[in-house]
């Protein structure tokens, strides 16, 4: 891959969800389950090994830590779900969980939130850029008109 972009761009490339992709299926079968690459601008450890990685899950903070290249922090915040760690990421999962155990028994909410995504989706029609923030601090706005029933 080239120095600075790696791997990224076909690691990004999109694939069904019912598969791991081109990328990782082409990596694994090369290189084994688990091998290193380069993505976001980082060295990285991919693993397509589902036991390995739920130990890993089932061990963060203990006998690993997890750290995402700077390039994410910076798209998804410091903040994130993804990005934070240990105390502070389970009271986030934990708000979560509960605000997506209320809303399930709220039929029209998820309507309304449907209906939100594709409106902001067929507004981005034929642009050749989005701002991204901007972006989301409209479905912010719109989506704080919303209550749950």
């Amino acid at each position: 891959g080239w120095p600075f972009i790696g791997e990224t761009l076909e690691f990004l490339s999109p694939h069904r969800s019912n598969s791991i992709g081109t990328f990782l299926q082409q990596r694994c079968s090369r290189y084994g389950k688990v091998f290193k690459s380069h993505l976001f601008g980082s060295p990285a450890i991919v693993s397509c090994d589902n036991e390995f990685n739920m130990f890993i899950l089932q061990n963060e903070g203990k006998l690993f830590q997890a750290s995402y290249p700077k390039a994410m922090q910076g798209i998804l915040g410091q903040y994130s779900l993804l990005i934070v760690s240990g105390e502070h990421h389970r009271k986030l999962r934990g708000i979560t969980v509960s605000f997506s155990a209320m809303s399930k028994s709220s039929p029209v909410f998820h309507s309304r939130i449907e209906k939100l995504a594709f409106s902001m989706l067929e507004s981005w029609r034929g642009r050749r850029e989005i701002a991204f923030l901007e972006e989301m601090k409209k479905v912010k706005k719109k989506k704080s008109k919303f209550h749950i029933d």
